[in-house]
């Protein structure tokens, strides 16, 4: 994703390969399924995040974290969450946690 992000968190990511699952929802619009992520807020935009603007409420929004694997359909997307990153090495787990830390106070100060 071209983020600007600090130089921090940018050597985070340089340096480990952070992976993380991502949720969005489906909802049924006049009996077709749409992907809606509402995941980064308008004010994002300037840093690079995909934003979903004007979204005509009948069609796909954009998913908006970088895709790599594949995609779950599941109820229960905590569990899932849960199972997909016990699966991590120890320390791919360890770091994870850093960076979202991390990226998680950015964003808090970002959002002020």
């Amino acid at each position: 994703m071209p983020i600007l992000f600090p130089t921090n968190i940018k050597e985070i990511l340089d340096n480990t390969d952070i992976i993380d699952p991502h949720n969005f929802i489906k909802i049924e619009i006049e009996g077709n399924w749409i992907t809606v992520d509402v995941t980064w807020g308008k004010n994002f935009k300037k840093l690079g995040f995909p934003v979903n603007e004007n979204w005509d409420g009948r069609t796909n929004m954009n998913i908006s974290v970088a895709q790599g694997g594949e995609i779950y359909e599941t109820e229960n997307p905590l569990e899932l969450k849960v199972k997909l990153i016990s699966k991590q090495s120890e320390i791919a787990q360890k770091e994870r946690k850093i960076f979202l830390k991390t990226v998680t106070e950015w964003l808090d100060n970002v959002r002020e």
